[in-house]
């Protein structure tokens, strides 16, 4: 008997859900340490898992040519460069120029990817007439978005806030309690919101397809929202 996908869903949320509470709750659990280089390596890692992930379902996408394929690996790729290019190298020059810079190029790369994969796990399947086409266009429009919003950011990174100061003491374990720039918590809980969509839109689609590929995206994007 198979698992069905809402099931691994339902499971990977409440353990992602399980130990966030106790990481808040209890004072005795660290769940962050200030390491330039393991923030880079971690970062480099997450980036380099999702360009294999976008390379094979972009790879996906020239076989069965569907227009949600090719949004998904648009998305991946998106949450690709935001790990590797706009997050890994700004934390290894340990700046506070490069950590603004980096808070916001990597944030408005999530968000876009979010946005991407919610929007691809809902969508209808449907046939691209020119597949070729479509994913050119697609990738040059998407590259050129998010290149606009990295020079933008660069031009306005002394005005923009930084997220938390390298000075910000954490607060004890208890109640909860948000702290940073409120733009960034804002867009965080956007991202978190898209992920959710995400999760249960790959779920339905799991369970009505059967298709593999989306019964693992789901519990994948619950992981994410609730890491955010």
């Amino acid at each position: 008997m198979r698992l069905r996908a809402r099931y691994l869903t339902l499971a990977a949320a409440d353990l992602a859900g399980g130990l966030t509470a106790a990481v808040m709750a209890l004072s005795f659990l660290h769940f962050a340490y200030r390491s330039g280089p393991l923030h880079a390596t971690i970062e480099t890692a997450c980036g380099m898992i999702g360009l294999l992930a976008a390379f094979l379902v972009f790879g996906r996408f020239r076989r069965t040519g569907q227009l949600d394929d090719l949004a998904l690996a648009i998305g991946l790729g998106f949450l690709a460069c935001a790990s590797l290019v706009f997050s890994a190298m700004p934390w290894s020059l340990l700046s506070t120029d490069s950590m603004r810079f980096s808070a916001w190029t990597s944030l408005v790369g999530t968000l876009l990817g979010a946005a991407t994969l919610a929007l691809s796990s809902v969508m209808p399947r449907r046939q691209l007439w020119n597949p070729a086409r479509a994913a050119g266009i697609a990738l040059l429009v998407s590259a050129v978005v998010y290149a606009v919003c990295a020079i933008l950011a660069g031009v306005f990174e002394a005005r923009l806030p930084l997220g938390i100061a390298p000075t910000t003491k954490l607060p004890p374990a208890g109640i909860p309690h948000p702290i940073g720039a409120h733009p960034l918590l804002v867009a965080q809980l956007a991202c978190a919101i898209l992920f959710a969509v995400a999760a249960f839109g790959f779920t339905r689609r799991a369970d009505s397809t059967g298709d593999v590929l989306f019964k693992w995206f789901a519990p994948s994007a619950a992981l994410a929202a609730i890491a955010r």
